[in-house]
Parts: C-alpha cells; structure tokens; sequence
C-alpha cells in the first residue's frame, strides 16, 4: 500500500495498492469556506483499484457547495438550489435534512472508446484536472438539486431531497438516481470509507455535459476559423 498525505484538511490518507497505482499525483491550491488556501493530493484512479478515503464530512461537504455556489454565480446557473445550504456553507447551521455526500471513482477512457479527436498516439484520455455540472434532477421527483465537482477521478455529489414529497417517494428517487450514477458510494459522517473505483470513465461524463459539448464545438470552429486566417 501506498499512503499519500494530504496538507488539505478534509482529506487525511489516500492509500493505493501500489501494484494498481498508475496515475500521476496531482496538487490543486483551493479556496474553502473560512477563507483559508489549502493543498489538495489527488490521484487518477484505475480500473479495479480500492481507495482508503479519510475525511472531514462537513468540510469536505462545505467545501463541494461552496465551489457549486462560485460556479454557479460564474456560470449563470440558477442559485435558488443553494438556498437552503448558504448559512450550511458559512458555518452557521448544521447540514440541513436529505443532503448527501456521494463520490464516484472515475477511471481514463481508452482512446478506443473516445468519440472525440485526439492525438496520435494517444492510449487513454485520463481524468480532467476538474469539471463542475449542475444536473436537471426533474425526472426524479424526490429529489431538488445535483451538483457534481471532480478533481482527477475523484468526483464529489452534492444531492438535496425534496422535503415537500412524500420519504417513500424521496427513497425511490434517490434509489433510482444511483443506478444512474454507477459505482457511486455515499460518504458519512464516519470520516472514512473504502471506495472501489467505478465503471464510469471520464468520457462517459463528458458526453452528458452539454454545456461541454457547446464549449468543445465552440472551440473545434474557432480553431477552424484561426486556421483559414
């Protein structure tokens, strides 16, 4: 096993079974509530490799709304999804009822599999350093907002339950949402967990984006128009 510290606060160990262990360590300096600039260790994750995770819940869970809410205000999105966690992300009240914590594991894509174009040579398309979604969650009924942020493979899920639906309904929606997000494991407030990785690959993830689909062709057609001068 491999153990990896971490200097940022939430994340304690990482530990990989070293024959596994293929990706390159990155570290990310980001802003949490409270001010405070932490470094982040994180790795890209293989197929079948199980991860040791120890964390702080709350300010791991902090940290992910807070990083939803700058996006959101950055990107236009809607930020009535974030208004029953504001005081939640200032410290100021505990976790509201039906917030979970979930993280999925994301494995590289093999350049067989990819349905964009790469360079030559190319084996695999690894994990994005980090990319935010705010999911529609209207076809699930009991549930209010998703909002996902990954770093390397390590992809964090905000989900509120919708408190004005009945629990029964609430359990079938979330039950339903799992298996649409596969290999996703719910985080607690324990503080660790052993997670497995998924397999759901980057590019998978990507394809449901659409506003990186946008972005991509956008770029694609500017990149075009700078060829033809």
């Amino acid at each position: 096993m491999v153990q990896w510290a971490s200097a940022f606060g939430c994340f304690t160990t990482l530990d990989f079974p070293l024959g596994s262990y293929l990706g390159v360590v990155q570290v990310r300096t980001l802003k949490i509530p409270g001010g405070r600039d932490r470094r982040l260790c994180l790795q890209s994750v293989c197929s079948q490799d199980r991860i040791r995770f120890s964390y702080d819940f709350d300010q791991l869970l902090r940290l992910v709304l807070k990083l939803g809410y700058n996006v959101a205000r950055t990107r236009g999105w809607p930020l009535a999804v974030f208004k029953e966690v504001r005081q939640y992300i200032l410290g100021t009240e505990k976790s509201p009822p039906g917030l979970h914590l979930f993280l999925q594991l994301l494995i590289p894509t093999p350049e067989k599999d990819c349905k964009y174009a790469v360079p030559p040579g190319t084996q695999e398309i690894p994990p994005l350093p980090w990319h935010a979604e705010l999911r529609d969650v209207s076809g699930f009924p009991g549930l209010a907002s998703e909002f996902s942020v990954s770093f390397m493979s390590y992809r964090f899920f905000a989900v509120q339950e919708d408190p004005s639906v009945s629990s029964a309904i609430r359990k079938a929606s979330l039950k339903e949402w799992l298996k649409d997000n596969k290999g996703t494991h719910e985080l607690s407030d324990v503080g660790h967990s052993v997670v497995h990785s998924s397999c759901v690959s980057v590019v998978e993830v990507l394809e449901k984006d659409s506003a990186f689909e946008n972005q991509l062709a956008r770029a694609i057609e500017l990149k075009a128009r700078m060829a033809r001068g």
